[in-house]
């Protein structure tokens, strides 16, 4: 959960009640916030949480009119120059703060007729049935702009939670140990754990780049 300024200081209209806008302005900015931490669980694994700086973070970006997609892109972003060079930090919004802030006035426009349809055909020549499965549900979205980029994103985070669950973890993990070995020295277990589960889900997500923020972004892009 998020807490807005007005509910930070307890005065939210009269007598402390808060006003239908107010409530719904809320909602609005605790669900883009769910999404934002989801998705970052996804990539990095671990603590299902923001840490109090990442929490203020999104929300100053939020406040500000900064979409949900154009965060999440930032995010993919980062994981995969994470790839070439290994960090010890975990992934975190802090480390996508001036990539975020160069994207603040990028949206998907309402009026494009951007579509999903290229992507899903790309994903239904896929054999895995949990990729044919999300091109089915990708398929049956309408809308456009940042609304259907997030619904769209939904499908994809669904995706990698599924593949996760039903991966060969252990061996994921195992080539995850081999690249990380120069660093076990360096991290305590805590440390150690957290940074082998970003490095092996980073190599199950890397098997199915169509399913990522980026394609999403790339497909309804003027």
């Amino acid at each position: 959960m998020i807490t807005t300024p007005r509910t930070r200081h307890g005065a939210a209209g009269p007598r402390g009640a808060m006003t239908d806008h107010e409530s719904s302005e809320l909602d609005r900015l605790q669900q883009a916030a769910e999404e934002v931490r989801s998705h970052l669980v996804v990539l990095r694994g671990g603590a299902p949480f923001l840490s109090p700086l990442d929490g203020r973070l999104l929300l100053e970006w939020l406040e500000a009119g900064i979409g949900v997609p154009a965060i999440l892109r930032a995010l993919e972003h980062a994981a995969a120059r994470r790839r070439d060079k290994r960090v010890r930090a975990p992934l975190s919004l802090r480390s996508v703060r001036a990539r975020v802030t160069k994207a603040r006035h990028r949206v998907l426009p309402v009026e494009h007729e951007g579509s999903l349809a290229t992507l899903v055909e790309a994903l239904r020549g896929e054999a895995d049935p949990l990729v044919q499965q999300a091109a089915e549900e990708l398929a049956g979205l309408r809308g456009s702009g940042d609304e259907l980029a997030r619904e769209a994103l939904a499908v994809v985070r669904r995706f990698h939670e599924d593949a996760w669950a039903q991966a060969d973890r252990d061996s994921l993990i195992a080539l995850a140990t081999d690249e990380l070995q120069d660093l076990r020295g360096k991290l305590d277990d805590k440390q150690w754990t957290a940074a082998l589960e970003e490095v092996a889900r980073d190599k199950l997500r890397a098997r199915q780049p169509l399913l990522s923020a980026t394609a999403i972004w790339d497909s309804l892009s003027p």
